[in-house]
């Protein structure tokens, strides 16, 4: 690794003498710098300074066999993100810095922004059908004291409590599916329906409530899934696909945008129309 390092720092300084020495007076015997190199890679994309990835050839000394992603910042490094998120965003970290068969930059941006985002809206879209929710939700917990304002994972379970199932209680874990419903209806509901303390009251019911909370997968049962759907239909409940899609799909995508060019993705968009 020193030979390498020491190889590399002779050509910073032949490049900055090159370069810099006759326009800018700057000389090497004057003005010398040392470069540490603890990776080198193949490719890769920077976005940001603390957002970027590279597919390492070498790294602390070792060349590597294959090409390996080297990720730094961006959603997939989050605690919170998603199965699906998580899955979109490690195809095209593999696609920027590892694939070797793309090289063509409008392709590769038709391949992140029409196949790959499509692929995933159709399996998302699958989730939501099949009701598998830690695919495109992460638990969340019913926290325990006051809070100057309630977290929506909280009223989301005392919804859910109200008009499916007394199932919750501080302390729970809970999945937060984002819908939309029938808000005459469902006040016509809260009317029949008894409520105690764990359950959303009467006059909580506004329009700010537009998620409800529900059990993971692994503490629901066929009859549990049965009732959901159920209530669902009666209430007119069905899921805010514009707000999953958007979470799980569209603001993942955004930052990688930054890296093409407005002529690039003119010219990428014209081959899909």
């Amino acid at each position: 690794s020193q030979k390498l390092t020491i190889r590399m720092n002779e050509a910073y300084i032949a490049a900055l003498d090159l370069y810099f020495y006759k326009i800018a007076n700057w000389h090497p015997d004057f003005n010398t710098m040392d470069f540490k190199s603890e990776v080198v890679a193949f490719r890769g994309f920077f976005c940001t300074k603390k957002f970027y990835a590279l597919g390492k050839v070498w790294d602390e000394g070792k060349f590597l066999g294959k090409l390996e992603t080297k990720k730094t910042g961006g959603q997939i490094r989050k605690a919170d993100v998603t199965k699906v998120s998580k899955e979109m965003l490690s195809e095209i970290y593999e696609l920027l810095t590892v694939d070797q068969s793309i090289d063509n930059i409008i392709t590769i941006y038709n391949k992140i922004f029409i196949e790959i985002k499509n692929k995933y809206i159709f399996k998302l879209k699958e989730a939501i059908l099949n009701l598998q929710f830690e695919y495109f939700t992460v638990p969340k917990k019913w926290s325990f004291g006051e809070k100057k304002s309630i977290p929506p994972q909280i009223n989301g379970a005392k919804f859910y409590n109200r008009i499916i199932k007394d199932t919750f209680s501080m302390g729970d874990a809970v999945l937060v599916l984002p819908i939309k419903y029938n808000m005459p209806l469902m006040k016509k509901e809260f009317e029949r329906l008894p409520a105690n303390d764990n359950m959303l009251q009467n006059n909580e019911l506004t329009s700010k409530i537009d998620v409800i909370s529900l059990p993971p997968s692994k503490k629901m049962n066929e009859k549990d899934k049965e009732l959901i759907l159920s209530r669902f239909k009666e209430l007119e409940i069905i899921p805010n696909y514009d707000e999953i899609m958007s979470f799980n799909i569209n603001m993942k995508l955004e930052p990688f945008k930054k890296l093409f060019d407005m002529e690039t993705i003119r010219k990428a968009r014209s081959l899909t129309e």
